[in-house]
């Protein structure tokens, strides 16, 4: 059963409160001690697409967070790199309140009878903690960074891999630096700061009763965002293990309400294809180029009353270019492309693109209406729409405010339209469309009449 538009904007904001991220008027600010503050994937704020943020989303400096519009056959995106950078912020800044919490309580030998059997034995276990192992820690965990030299924790996504003898389509891998490197010196200065040997043997302990020694990587073989799927497993896999934790001292852990971390949305991630087309793709979330090229930046404009945003679909031009006249525009599909208006032989104008070496190029039509073009454009574009859904890409010349330009590029994958992949009204399944792409001729951009 397919998810409702709500049920998505449901979810992300599930997922984003358990980041410590809070959503005000659809905007998405991130809560750090008693601070708040936009987040933004560079110069654009976060917002979760609404339909209310759908409709102005084009005329303001905004991204939405739309992880599932993932393409399977890109990187990460800007706003999936965003996200993984919460997860690793999210889970360090745990992870300190849990040290600080079980530190103090071991430290203040005042509190031990109060505590339960259990707890006692746990904080015994520990060794000999006092204010000055707290002081080193303190130090130290004021010189890392989630995004630094000195981590806690780093959660790193990668294509392909195998867990437990079963190959990945995306795996997230998870490693703890502060551990494995950081307290691993021969000389105790941790993260660039002197320790005792007794502090490194009580630290090496709490993280092992904090972090039990288990596998937290997680993979994903999903055909829907299988990126985000893996990060978000690997996400619970740990968050899971400092709930447990957390729950035992939750009377001993200042703030245990922010520490704690809600995932009560996982279920809902169980299976992603009920998601799939609920919202179109959207600007910066559909991924990188494999290359590491980034995608390039799209300037959304403002969707033409009664077009349809899907593929297949007639261009629309709503102001004219003299014959022969270019306009850098830039696109989805690539490198910044050139557009002319080419004049046939009957007289017809057609809008033809130049997009560039990353998808290869599409060439003028020639004077009797046919096209020509080496066969890696049209494959890359049914590889880039193939697993996501399908969008009408939408562009602005540069410079010029006045000439907002819609182009398509075929027929959506498994669904088949005149003049999209040349099977008018058939249907097809999305493996039969691309192959059956393979062998069709390449579309025309021509301005509507």
């Amino acid at each position: 059963m397919a998810a409702s538009h709500q049920d998505l904007v449901n979810l992300y904001k599930a997922i984003l409160g358990s980041l410590s991220c809070v959503i005000s008027d659809d905007m998405v600010s991130l809560a750090a001690d008693g601070d708040i503050s936009p987040v933004r994937v560079g110069d654009k704020r976060m917002v979760i697409p609404t339909p209310d943020v759908l409709r102005v989303l084009a005329s303001n400096p905004w991204i939405a967070f739309h992880p599932i519009s993932e393409s399977i056959v890109r990187g990460e995106s800007p706003v999936l790199k965003r996200l993984r950078t919460l997860v690793n912020w999210r889970l360090t800044t745990a992870i300190y309140k849990v040290v600080f919490g079980i530190l103090d309580t071991a430290a203040d030998t005042s509190r031990h009878s109060a505590l339960a059997p259990s707890l006692t034995q746990i904080l015994s276990d520990l060794g000999d903690i006092d204010d000055k192992t707290i002081a080193n820690v303190t130090r130290t965990f004021a010189a890392m960074n989630p995004v630094g030299e000195y981590r806690m924790i780093n959660i790193f996504l990668r294509r392909g891999g195998e867990l437990k003898g079963t190959a990945q389509r995306r795996t997230a891998m998870v490693t703890f630096p502060f551990v494995t490197e950081h307290m691993a010196v021969p000389d105790y200065k941790v993260c660039g700061i002197d320790w005792r040997k007794k502090d490194v043997v009580a630290m090496r302990k709490l993280m092992a009763l904090i972090l039990p020694d288990v596998d937290y990587n997680a993979g994903s073989n999903s055909d829907i965002a299988p990126y985000f799927d893996a990060l978000m497993k690997a996400f619970v896999n740990v968050a899971t293990a400092l709930n447990s934790i957390s729950w035992k001292f939750r009377k001993h852990i200042p703030d245990y309400d922010q520490v704690h971390i809600d995932l009560s949305w996982v279920d809902s991630m169980k299976d992603l294809m009920p998601y799939k087309g609920v919202i179109s793709a959207l600007p910066g979330n559909d991924g990188d180029n494999v290359n590491g090229t980034p995608t390039p930046t799209v300037e959304a404009v403002t969707p033409t009353p009664g077009l349809s945003p899907g593929l297949g679909q007639a261009p629309v031009v709503t102001a004219p270019i003299a014959v022969g006249a270019t306009a850098p525009i830039t696109s989805t599909l690539g490198a910044p492309p050139v557009i002319n208006t080419v004049v046939g032989s009957n007289g017809i104008q057609r809008r033809v693109t130049t997009i560039g070496a990353d998808v290869g190029k599409l060439d003028a039509a020639i004077p009797n209406g046919t096209t020509r073009d080496d066969g890696s454009a049209w494959f890359s574009m049914i590889q880039s729409t193939m697993f996501s859904p399908p969008v009408l890409p939408r562009f602005r010349a540069a410079g010029d405010t006045s000439m907002p330009i819609a182009i398509t590029v075929g027929a959506p994958i498994g669904m088949a339209t005149p003049g999209g992949l040349g099977v008018p009204g058939q249907q097809m399944s999305a493996i039969a469309s691309f192959q059956m792409a393979m062998q069709a001729p390449l579309p025309t951009f021509k301005a509507a009449s």
